[in-house]
């Protein structure tokens, strides 16, 4: 999320691809997901093989508030093993973490 919000502040709009954001992403047990609107993005840790993994899957979203100029973001990592955690749900301009989901970081005001 970080580097989105970098991403964003420099180019004024989020990457479309991990490409763009020159992230260093352990492919091992992951394969990843971006979806971005103009004013927000959400990225998706989808696991390959989570049942013999046995770990947990991550999703999270960040918002840019035009009004205010300032972001917000949350990690939400699954509370159970899943393949592919829901992104996170906007709002009324506030994100949340999908059911049986945990924040496990927040960046902005919440």
């Amino acid at each position: 999320m970080r580097s989105q919000q970098a991403f964003h502040a420099k180019k004024l709009i989020f990457a479309t691809q991990l490409a763009d954001l020159k992230l260093m992403l352990p492919a091992d047990h992951y394969s990843y997901e971006i979806a971005t609107t103009p004013t927000s993005t959400f990225m998706q840790g989808i696991l390959k093989n989570p049942q013999e993994d046995g770990i947990r899957s991550f999703s999270s979203g960040l918002t840019f508030d035009k009004k205010t100029q300032q972001y917000s973001g949350v990690v939400c990592q699954s509370n159970v093993i899943i393949e592919k955690l829901p992104k996170p749900n906007l709002t009324d301009g506030k994100l949340h973490c999908p059911e049986s989901s945990t924040i496990v970081e927040v960046i902005g005001a919440y």
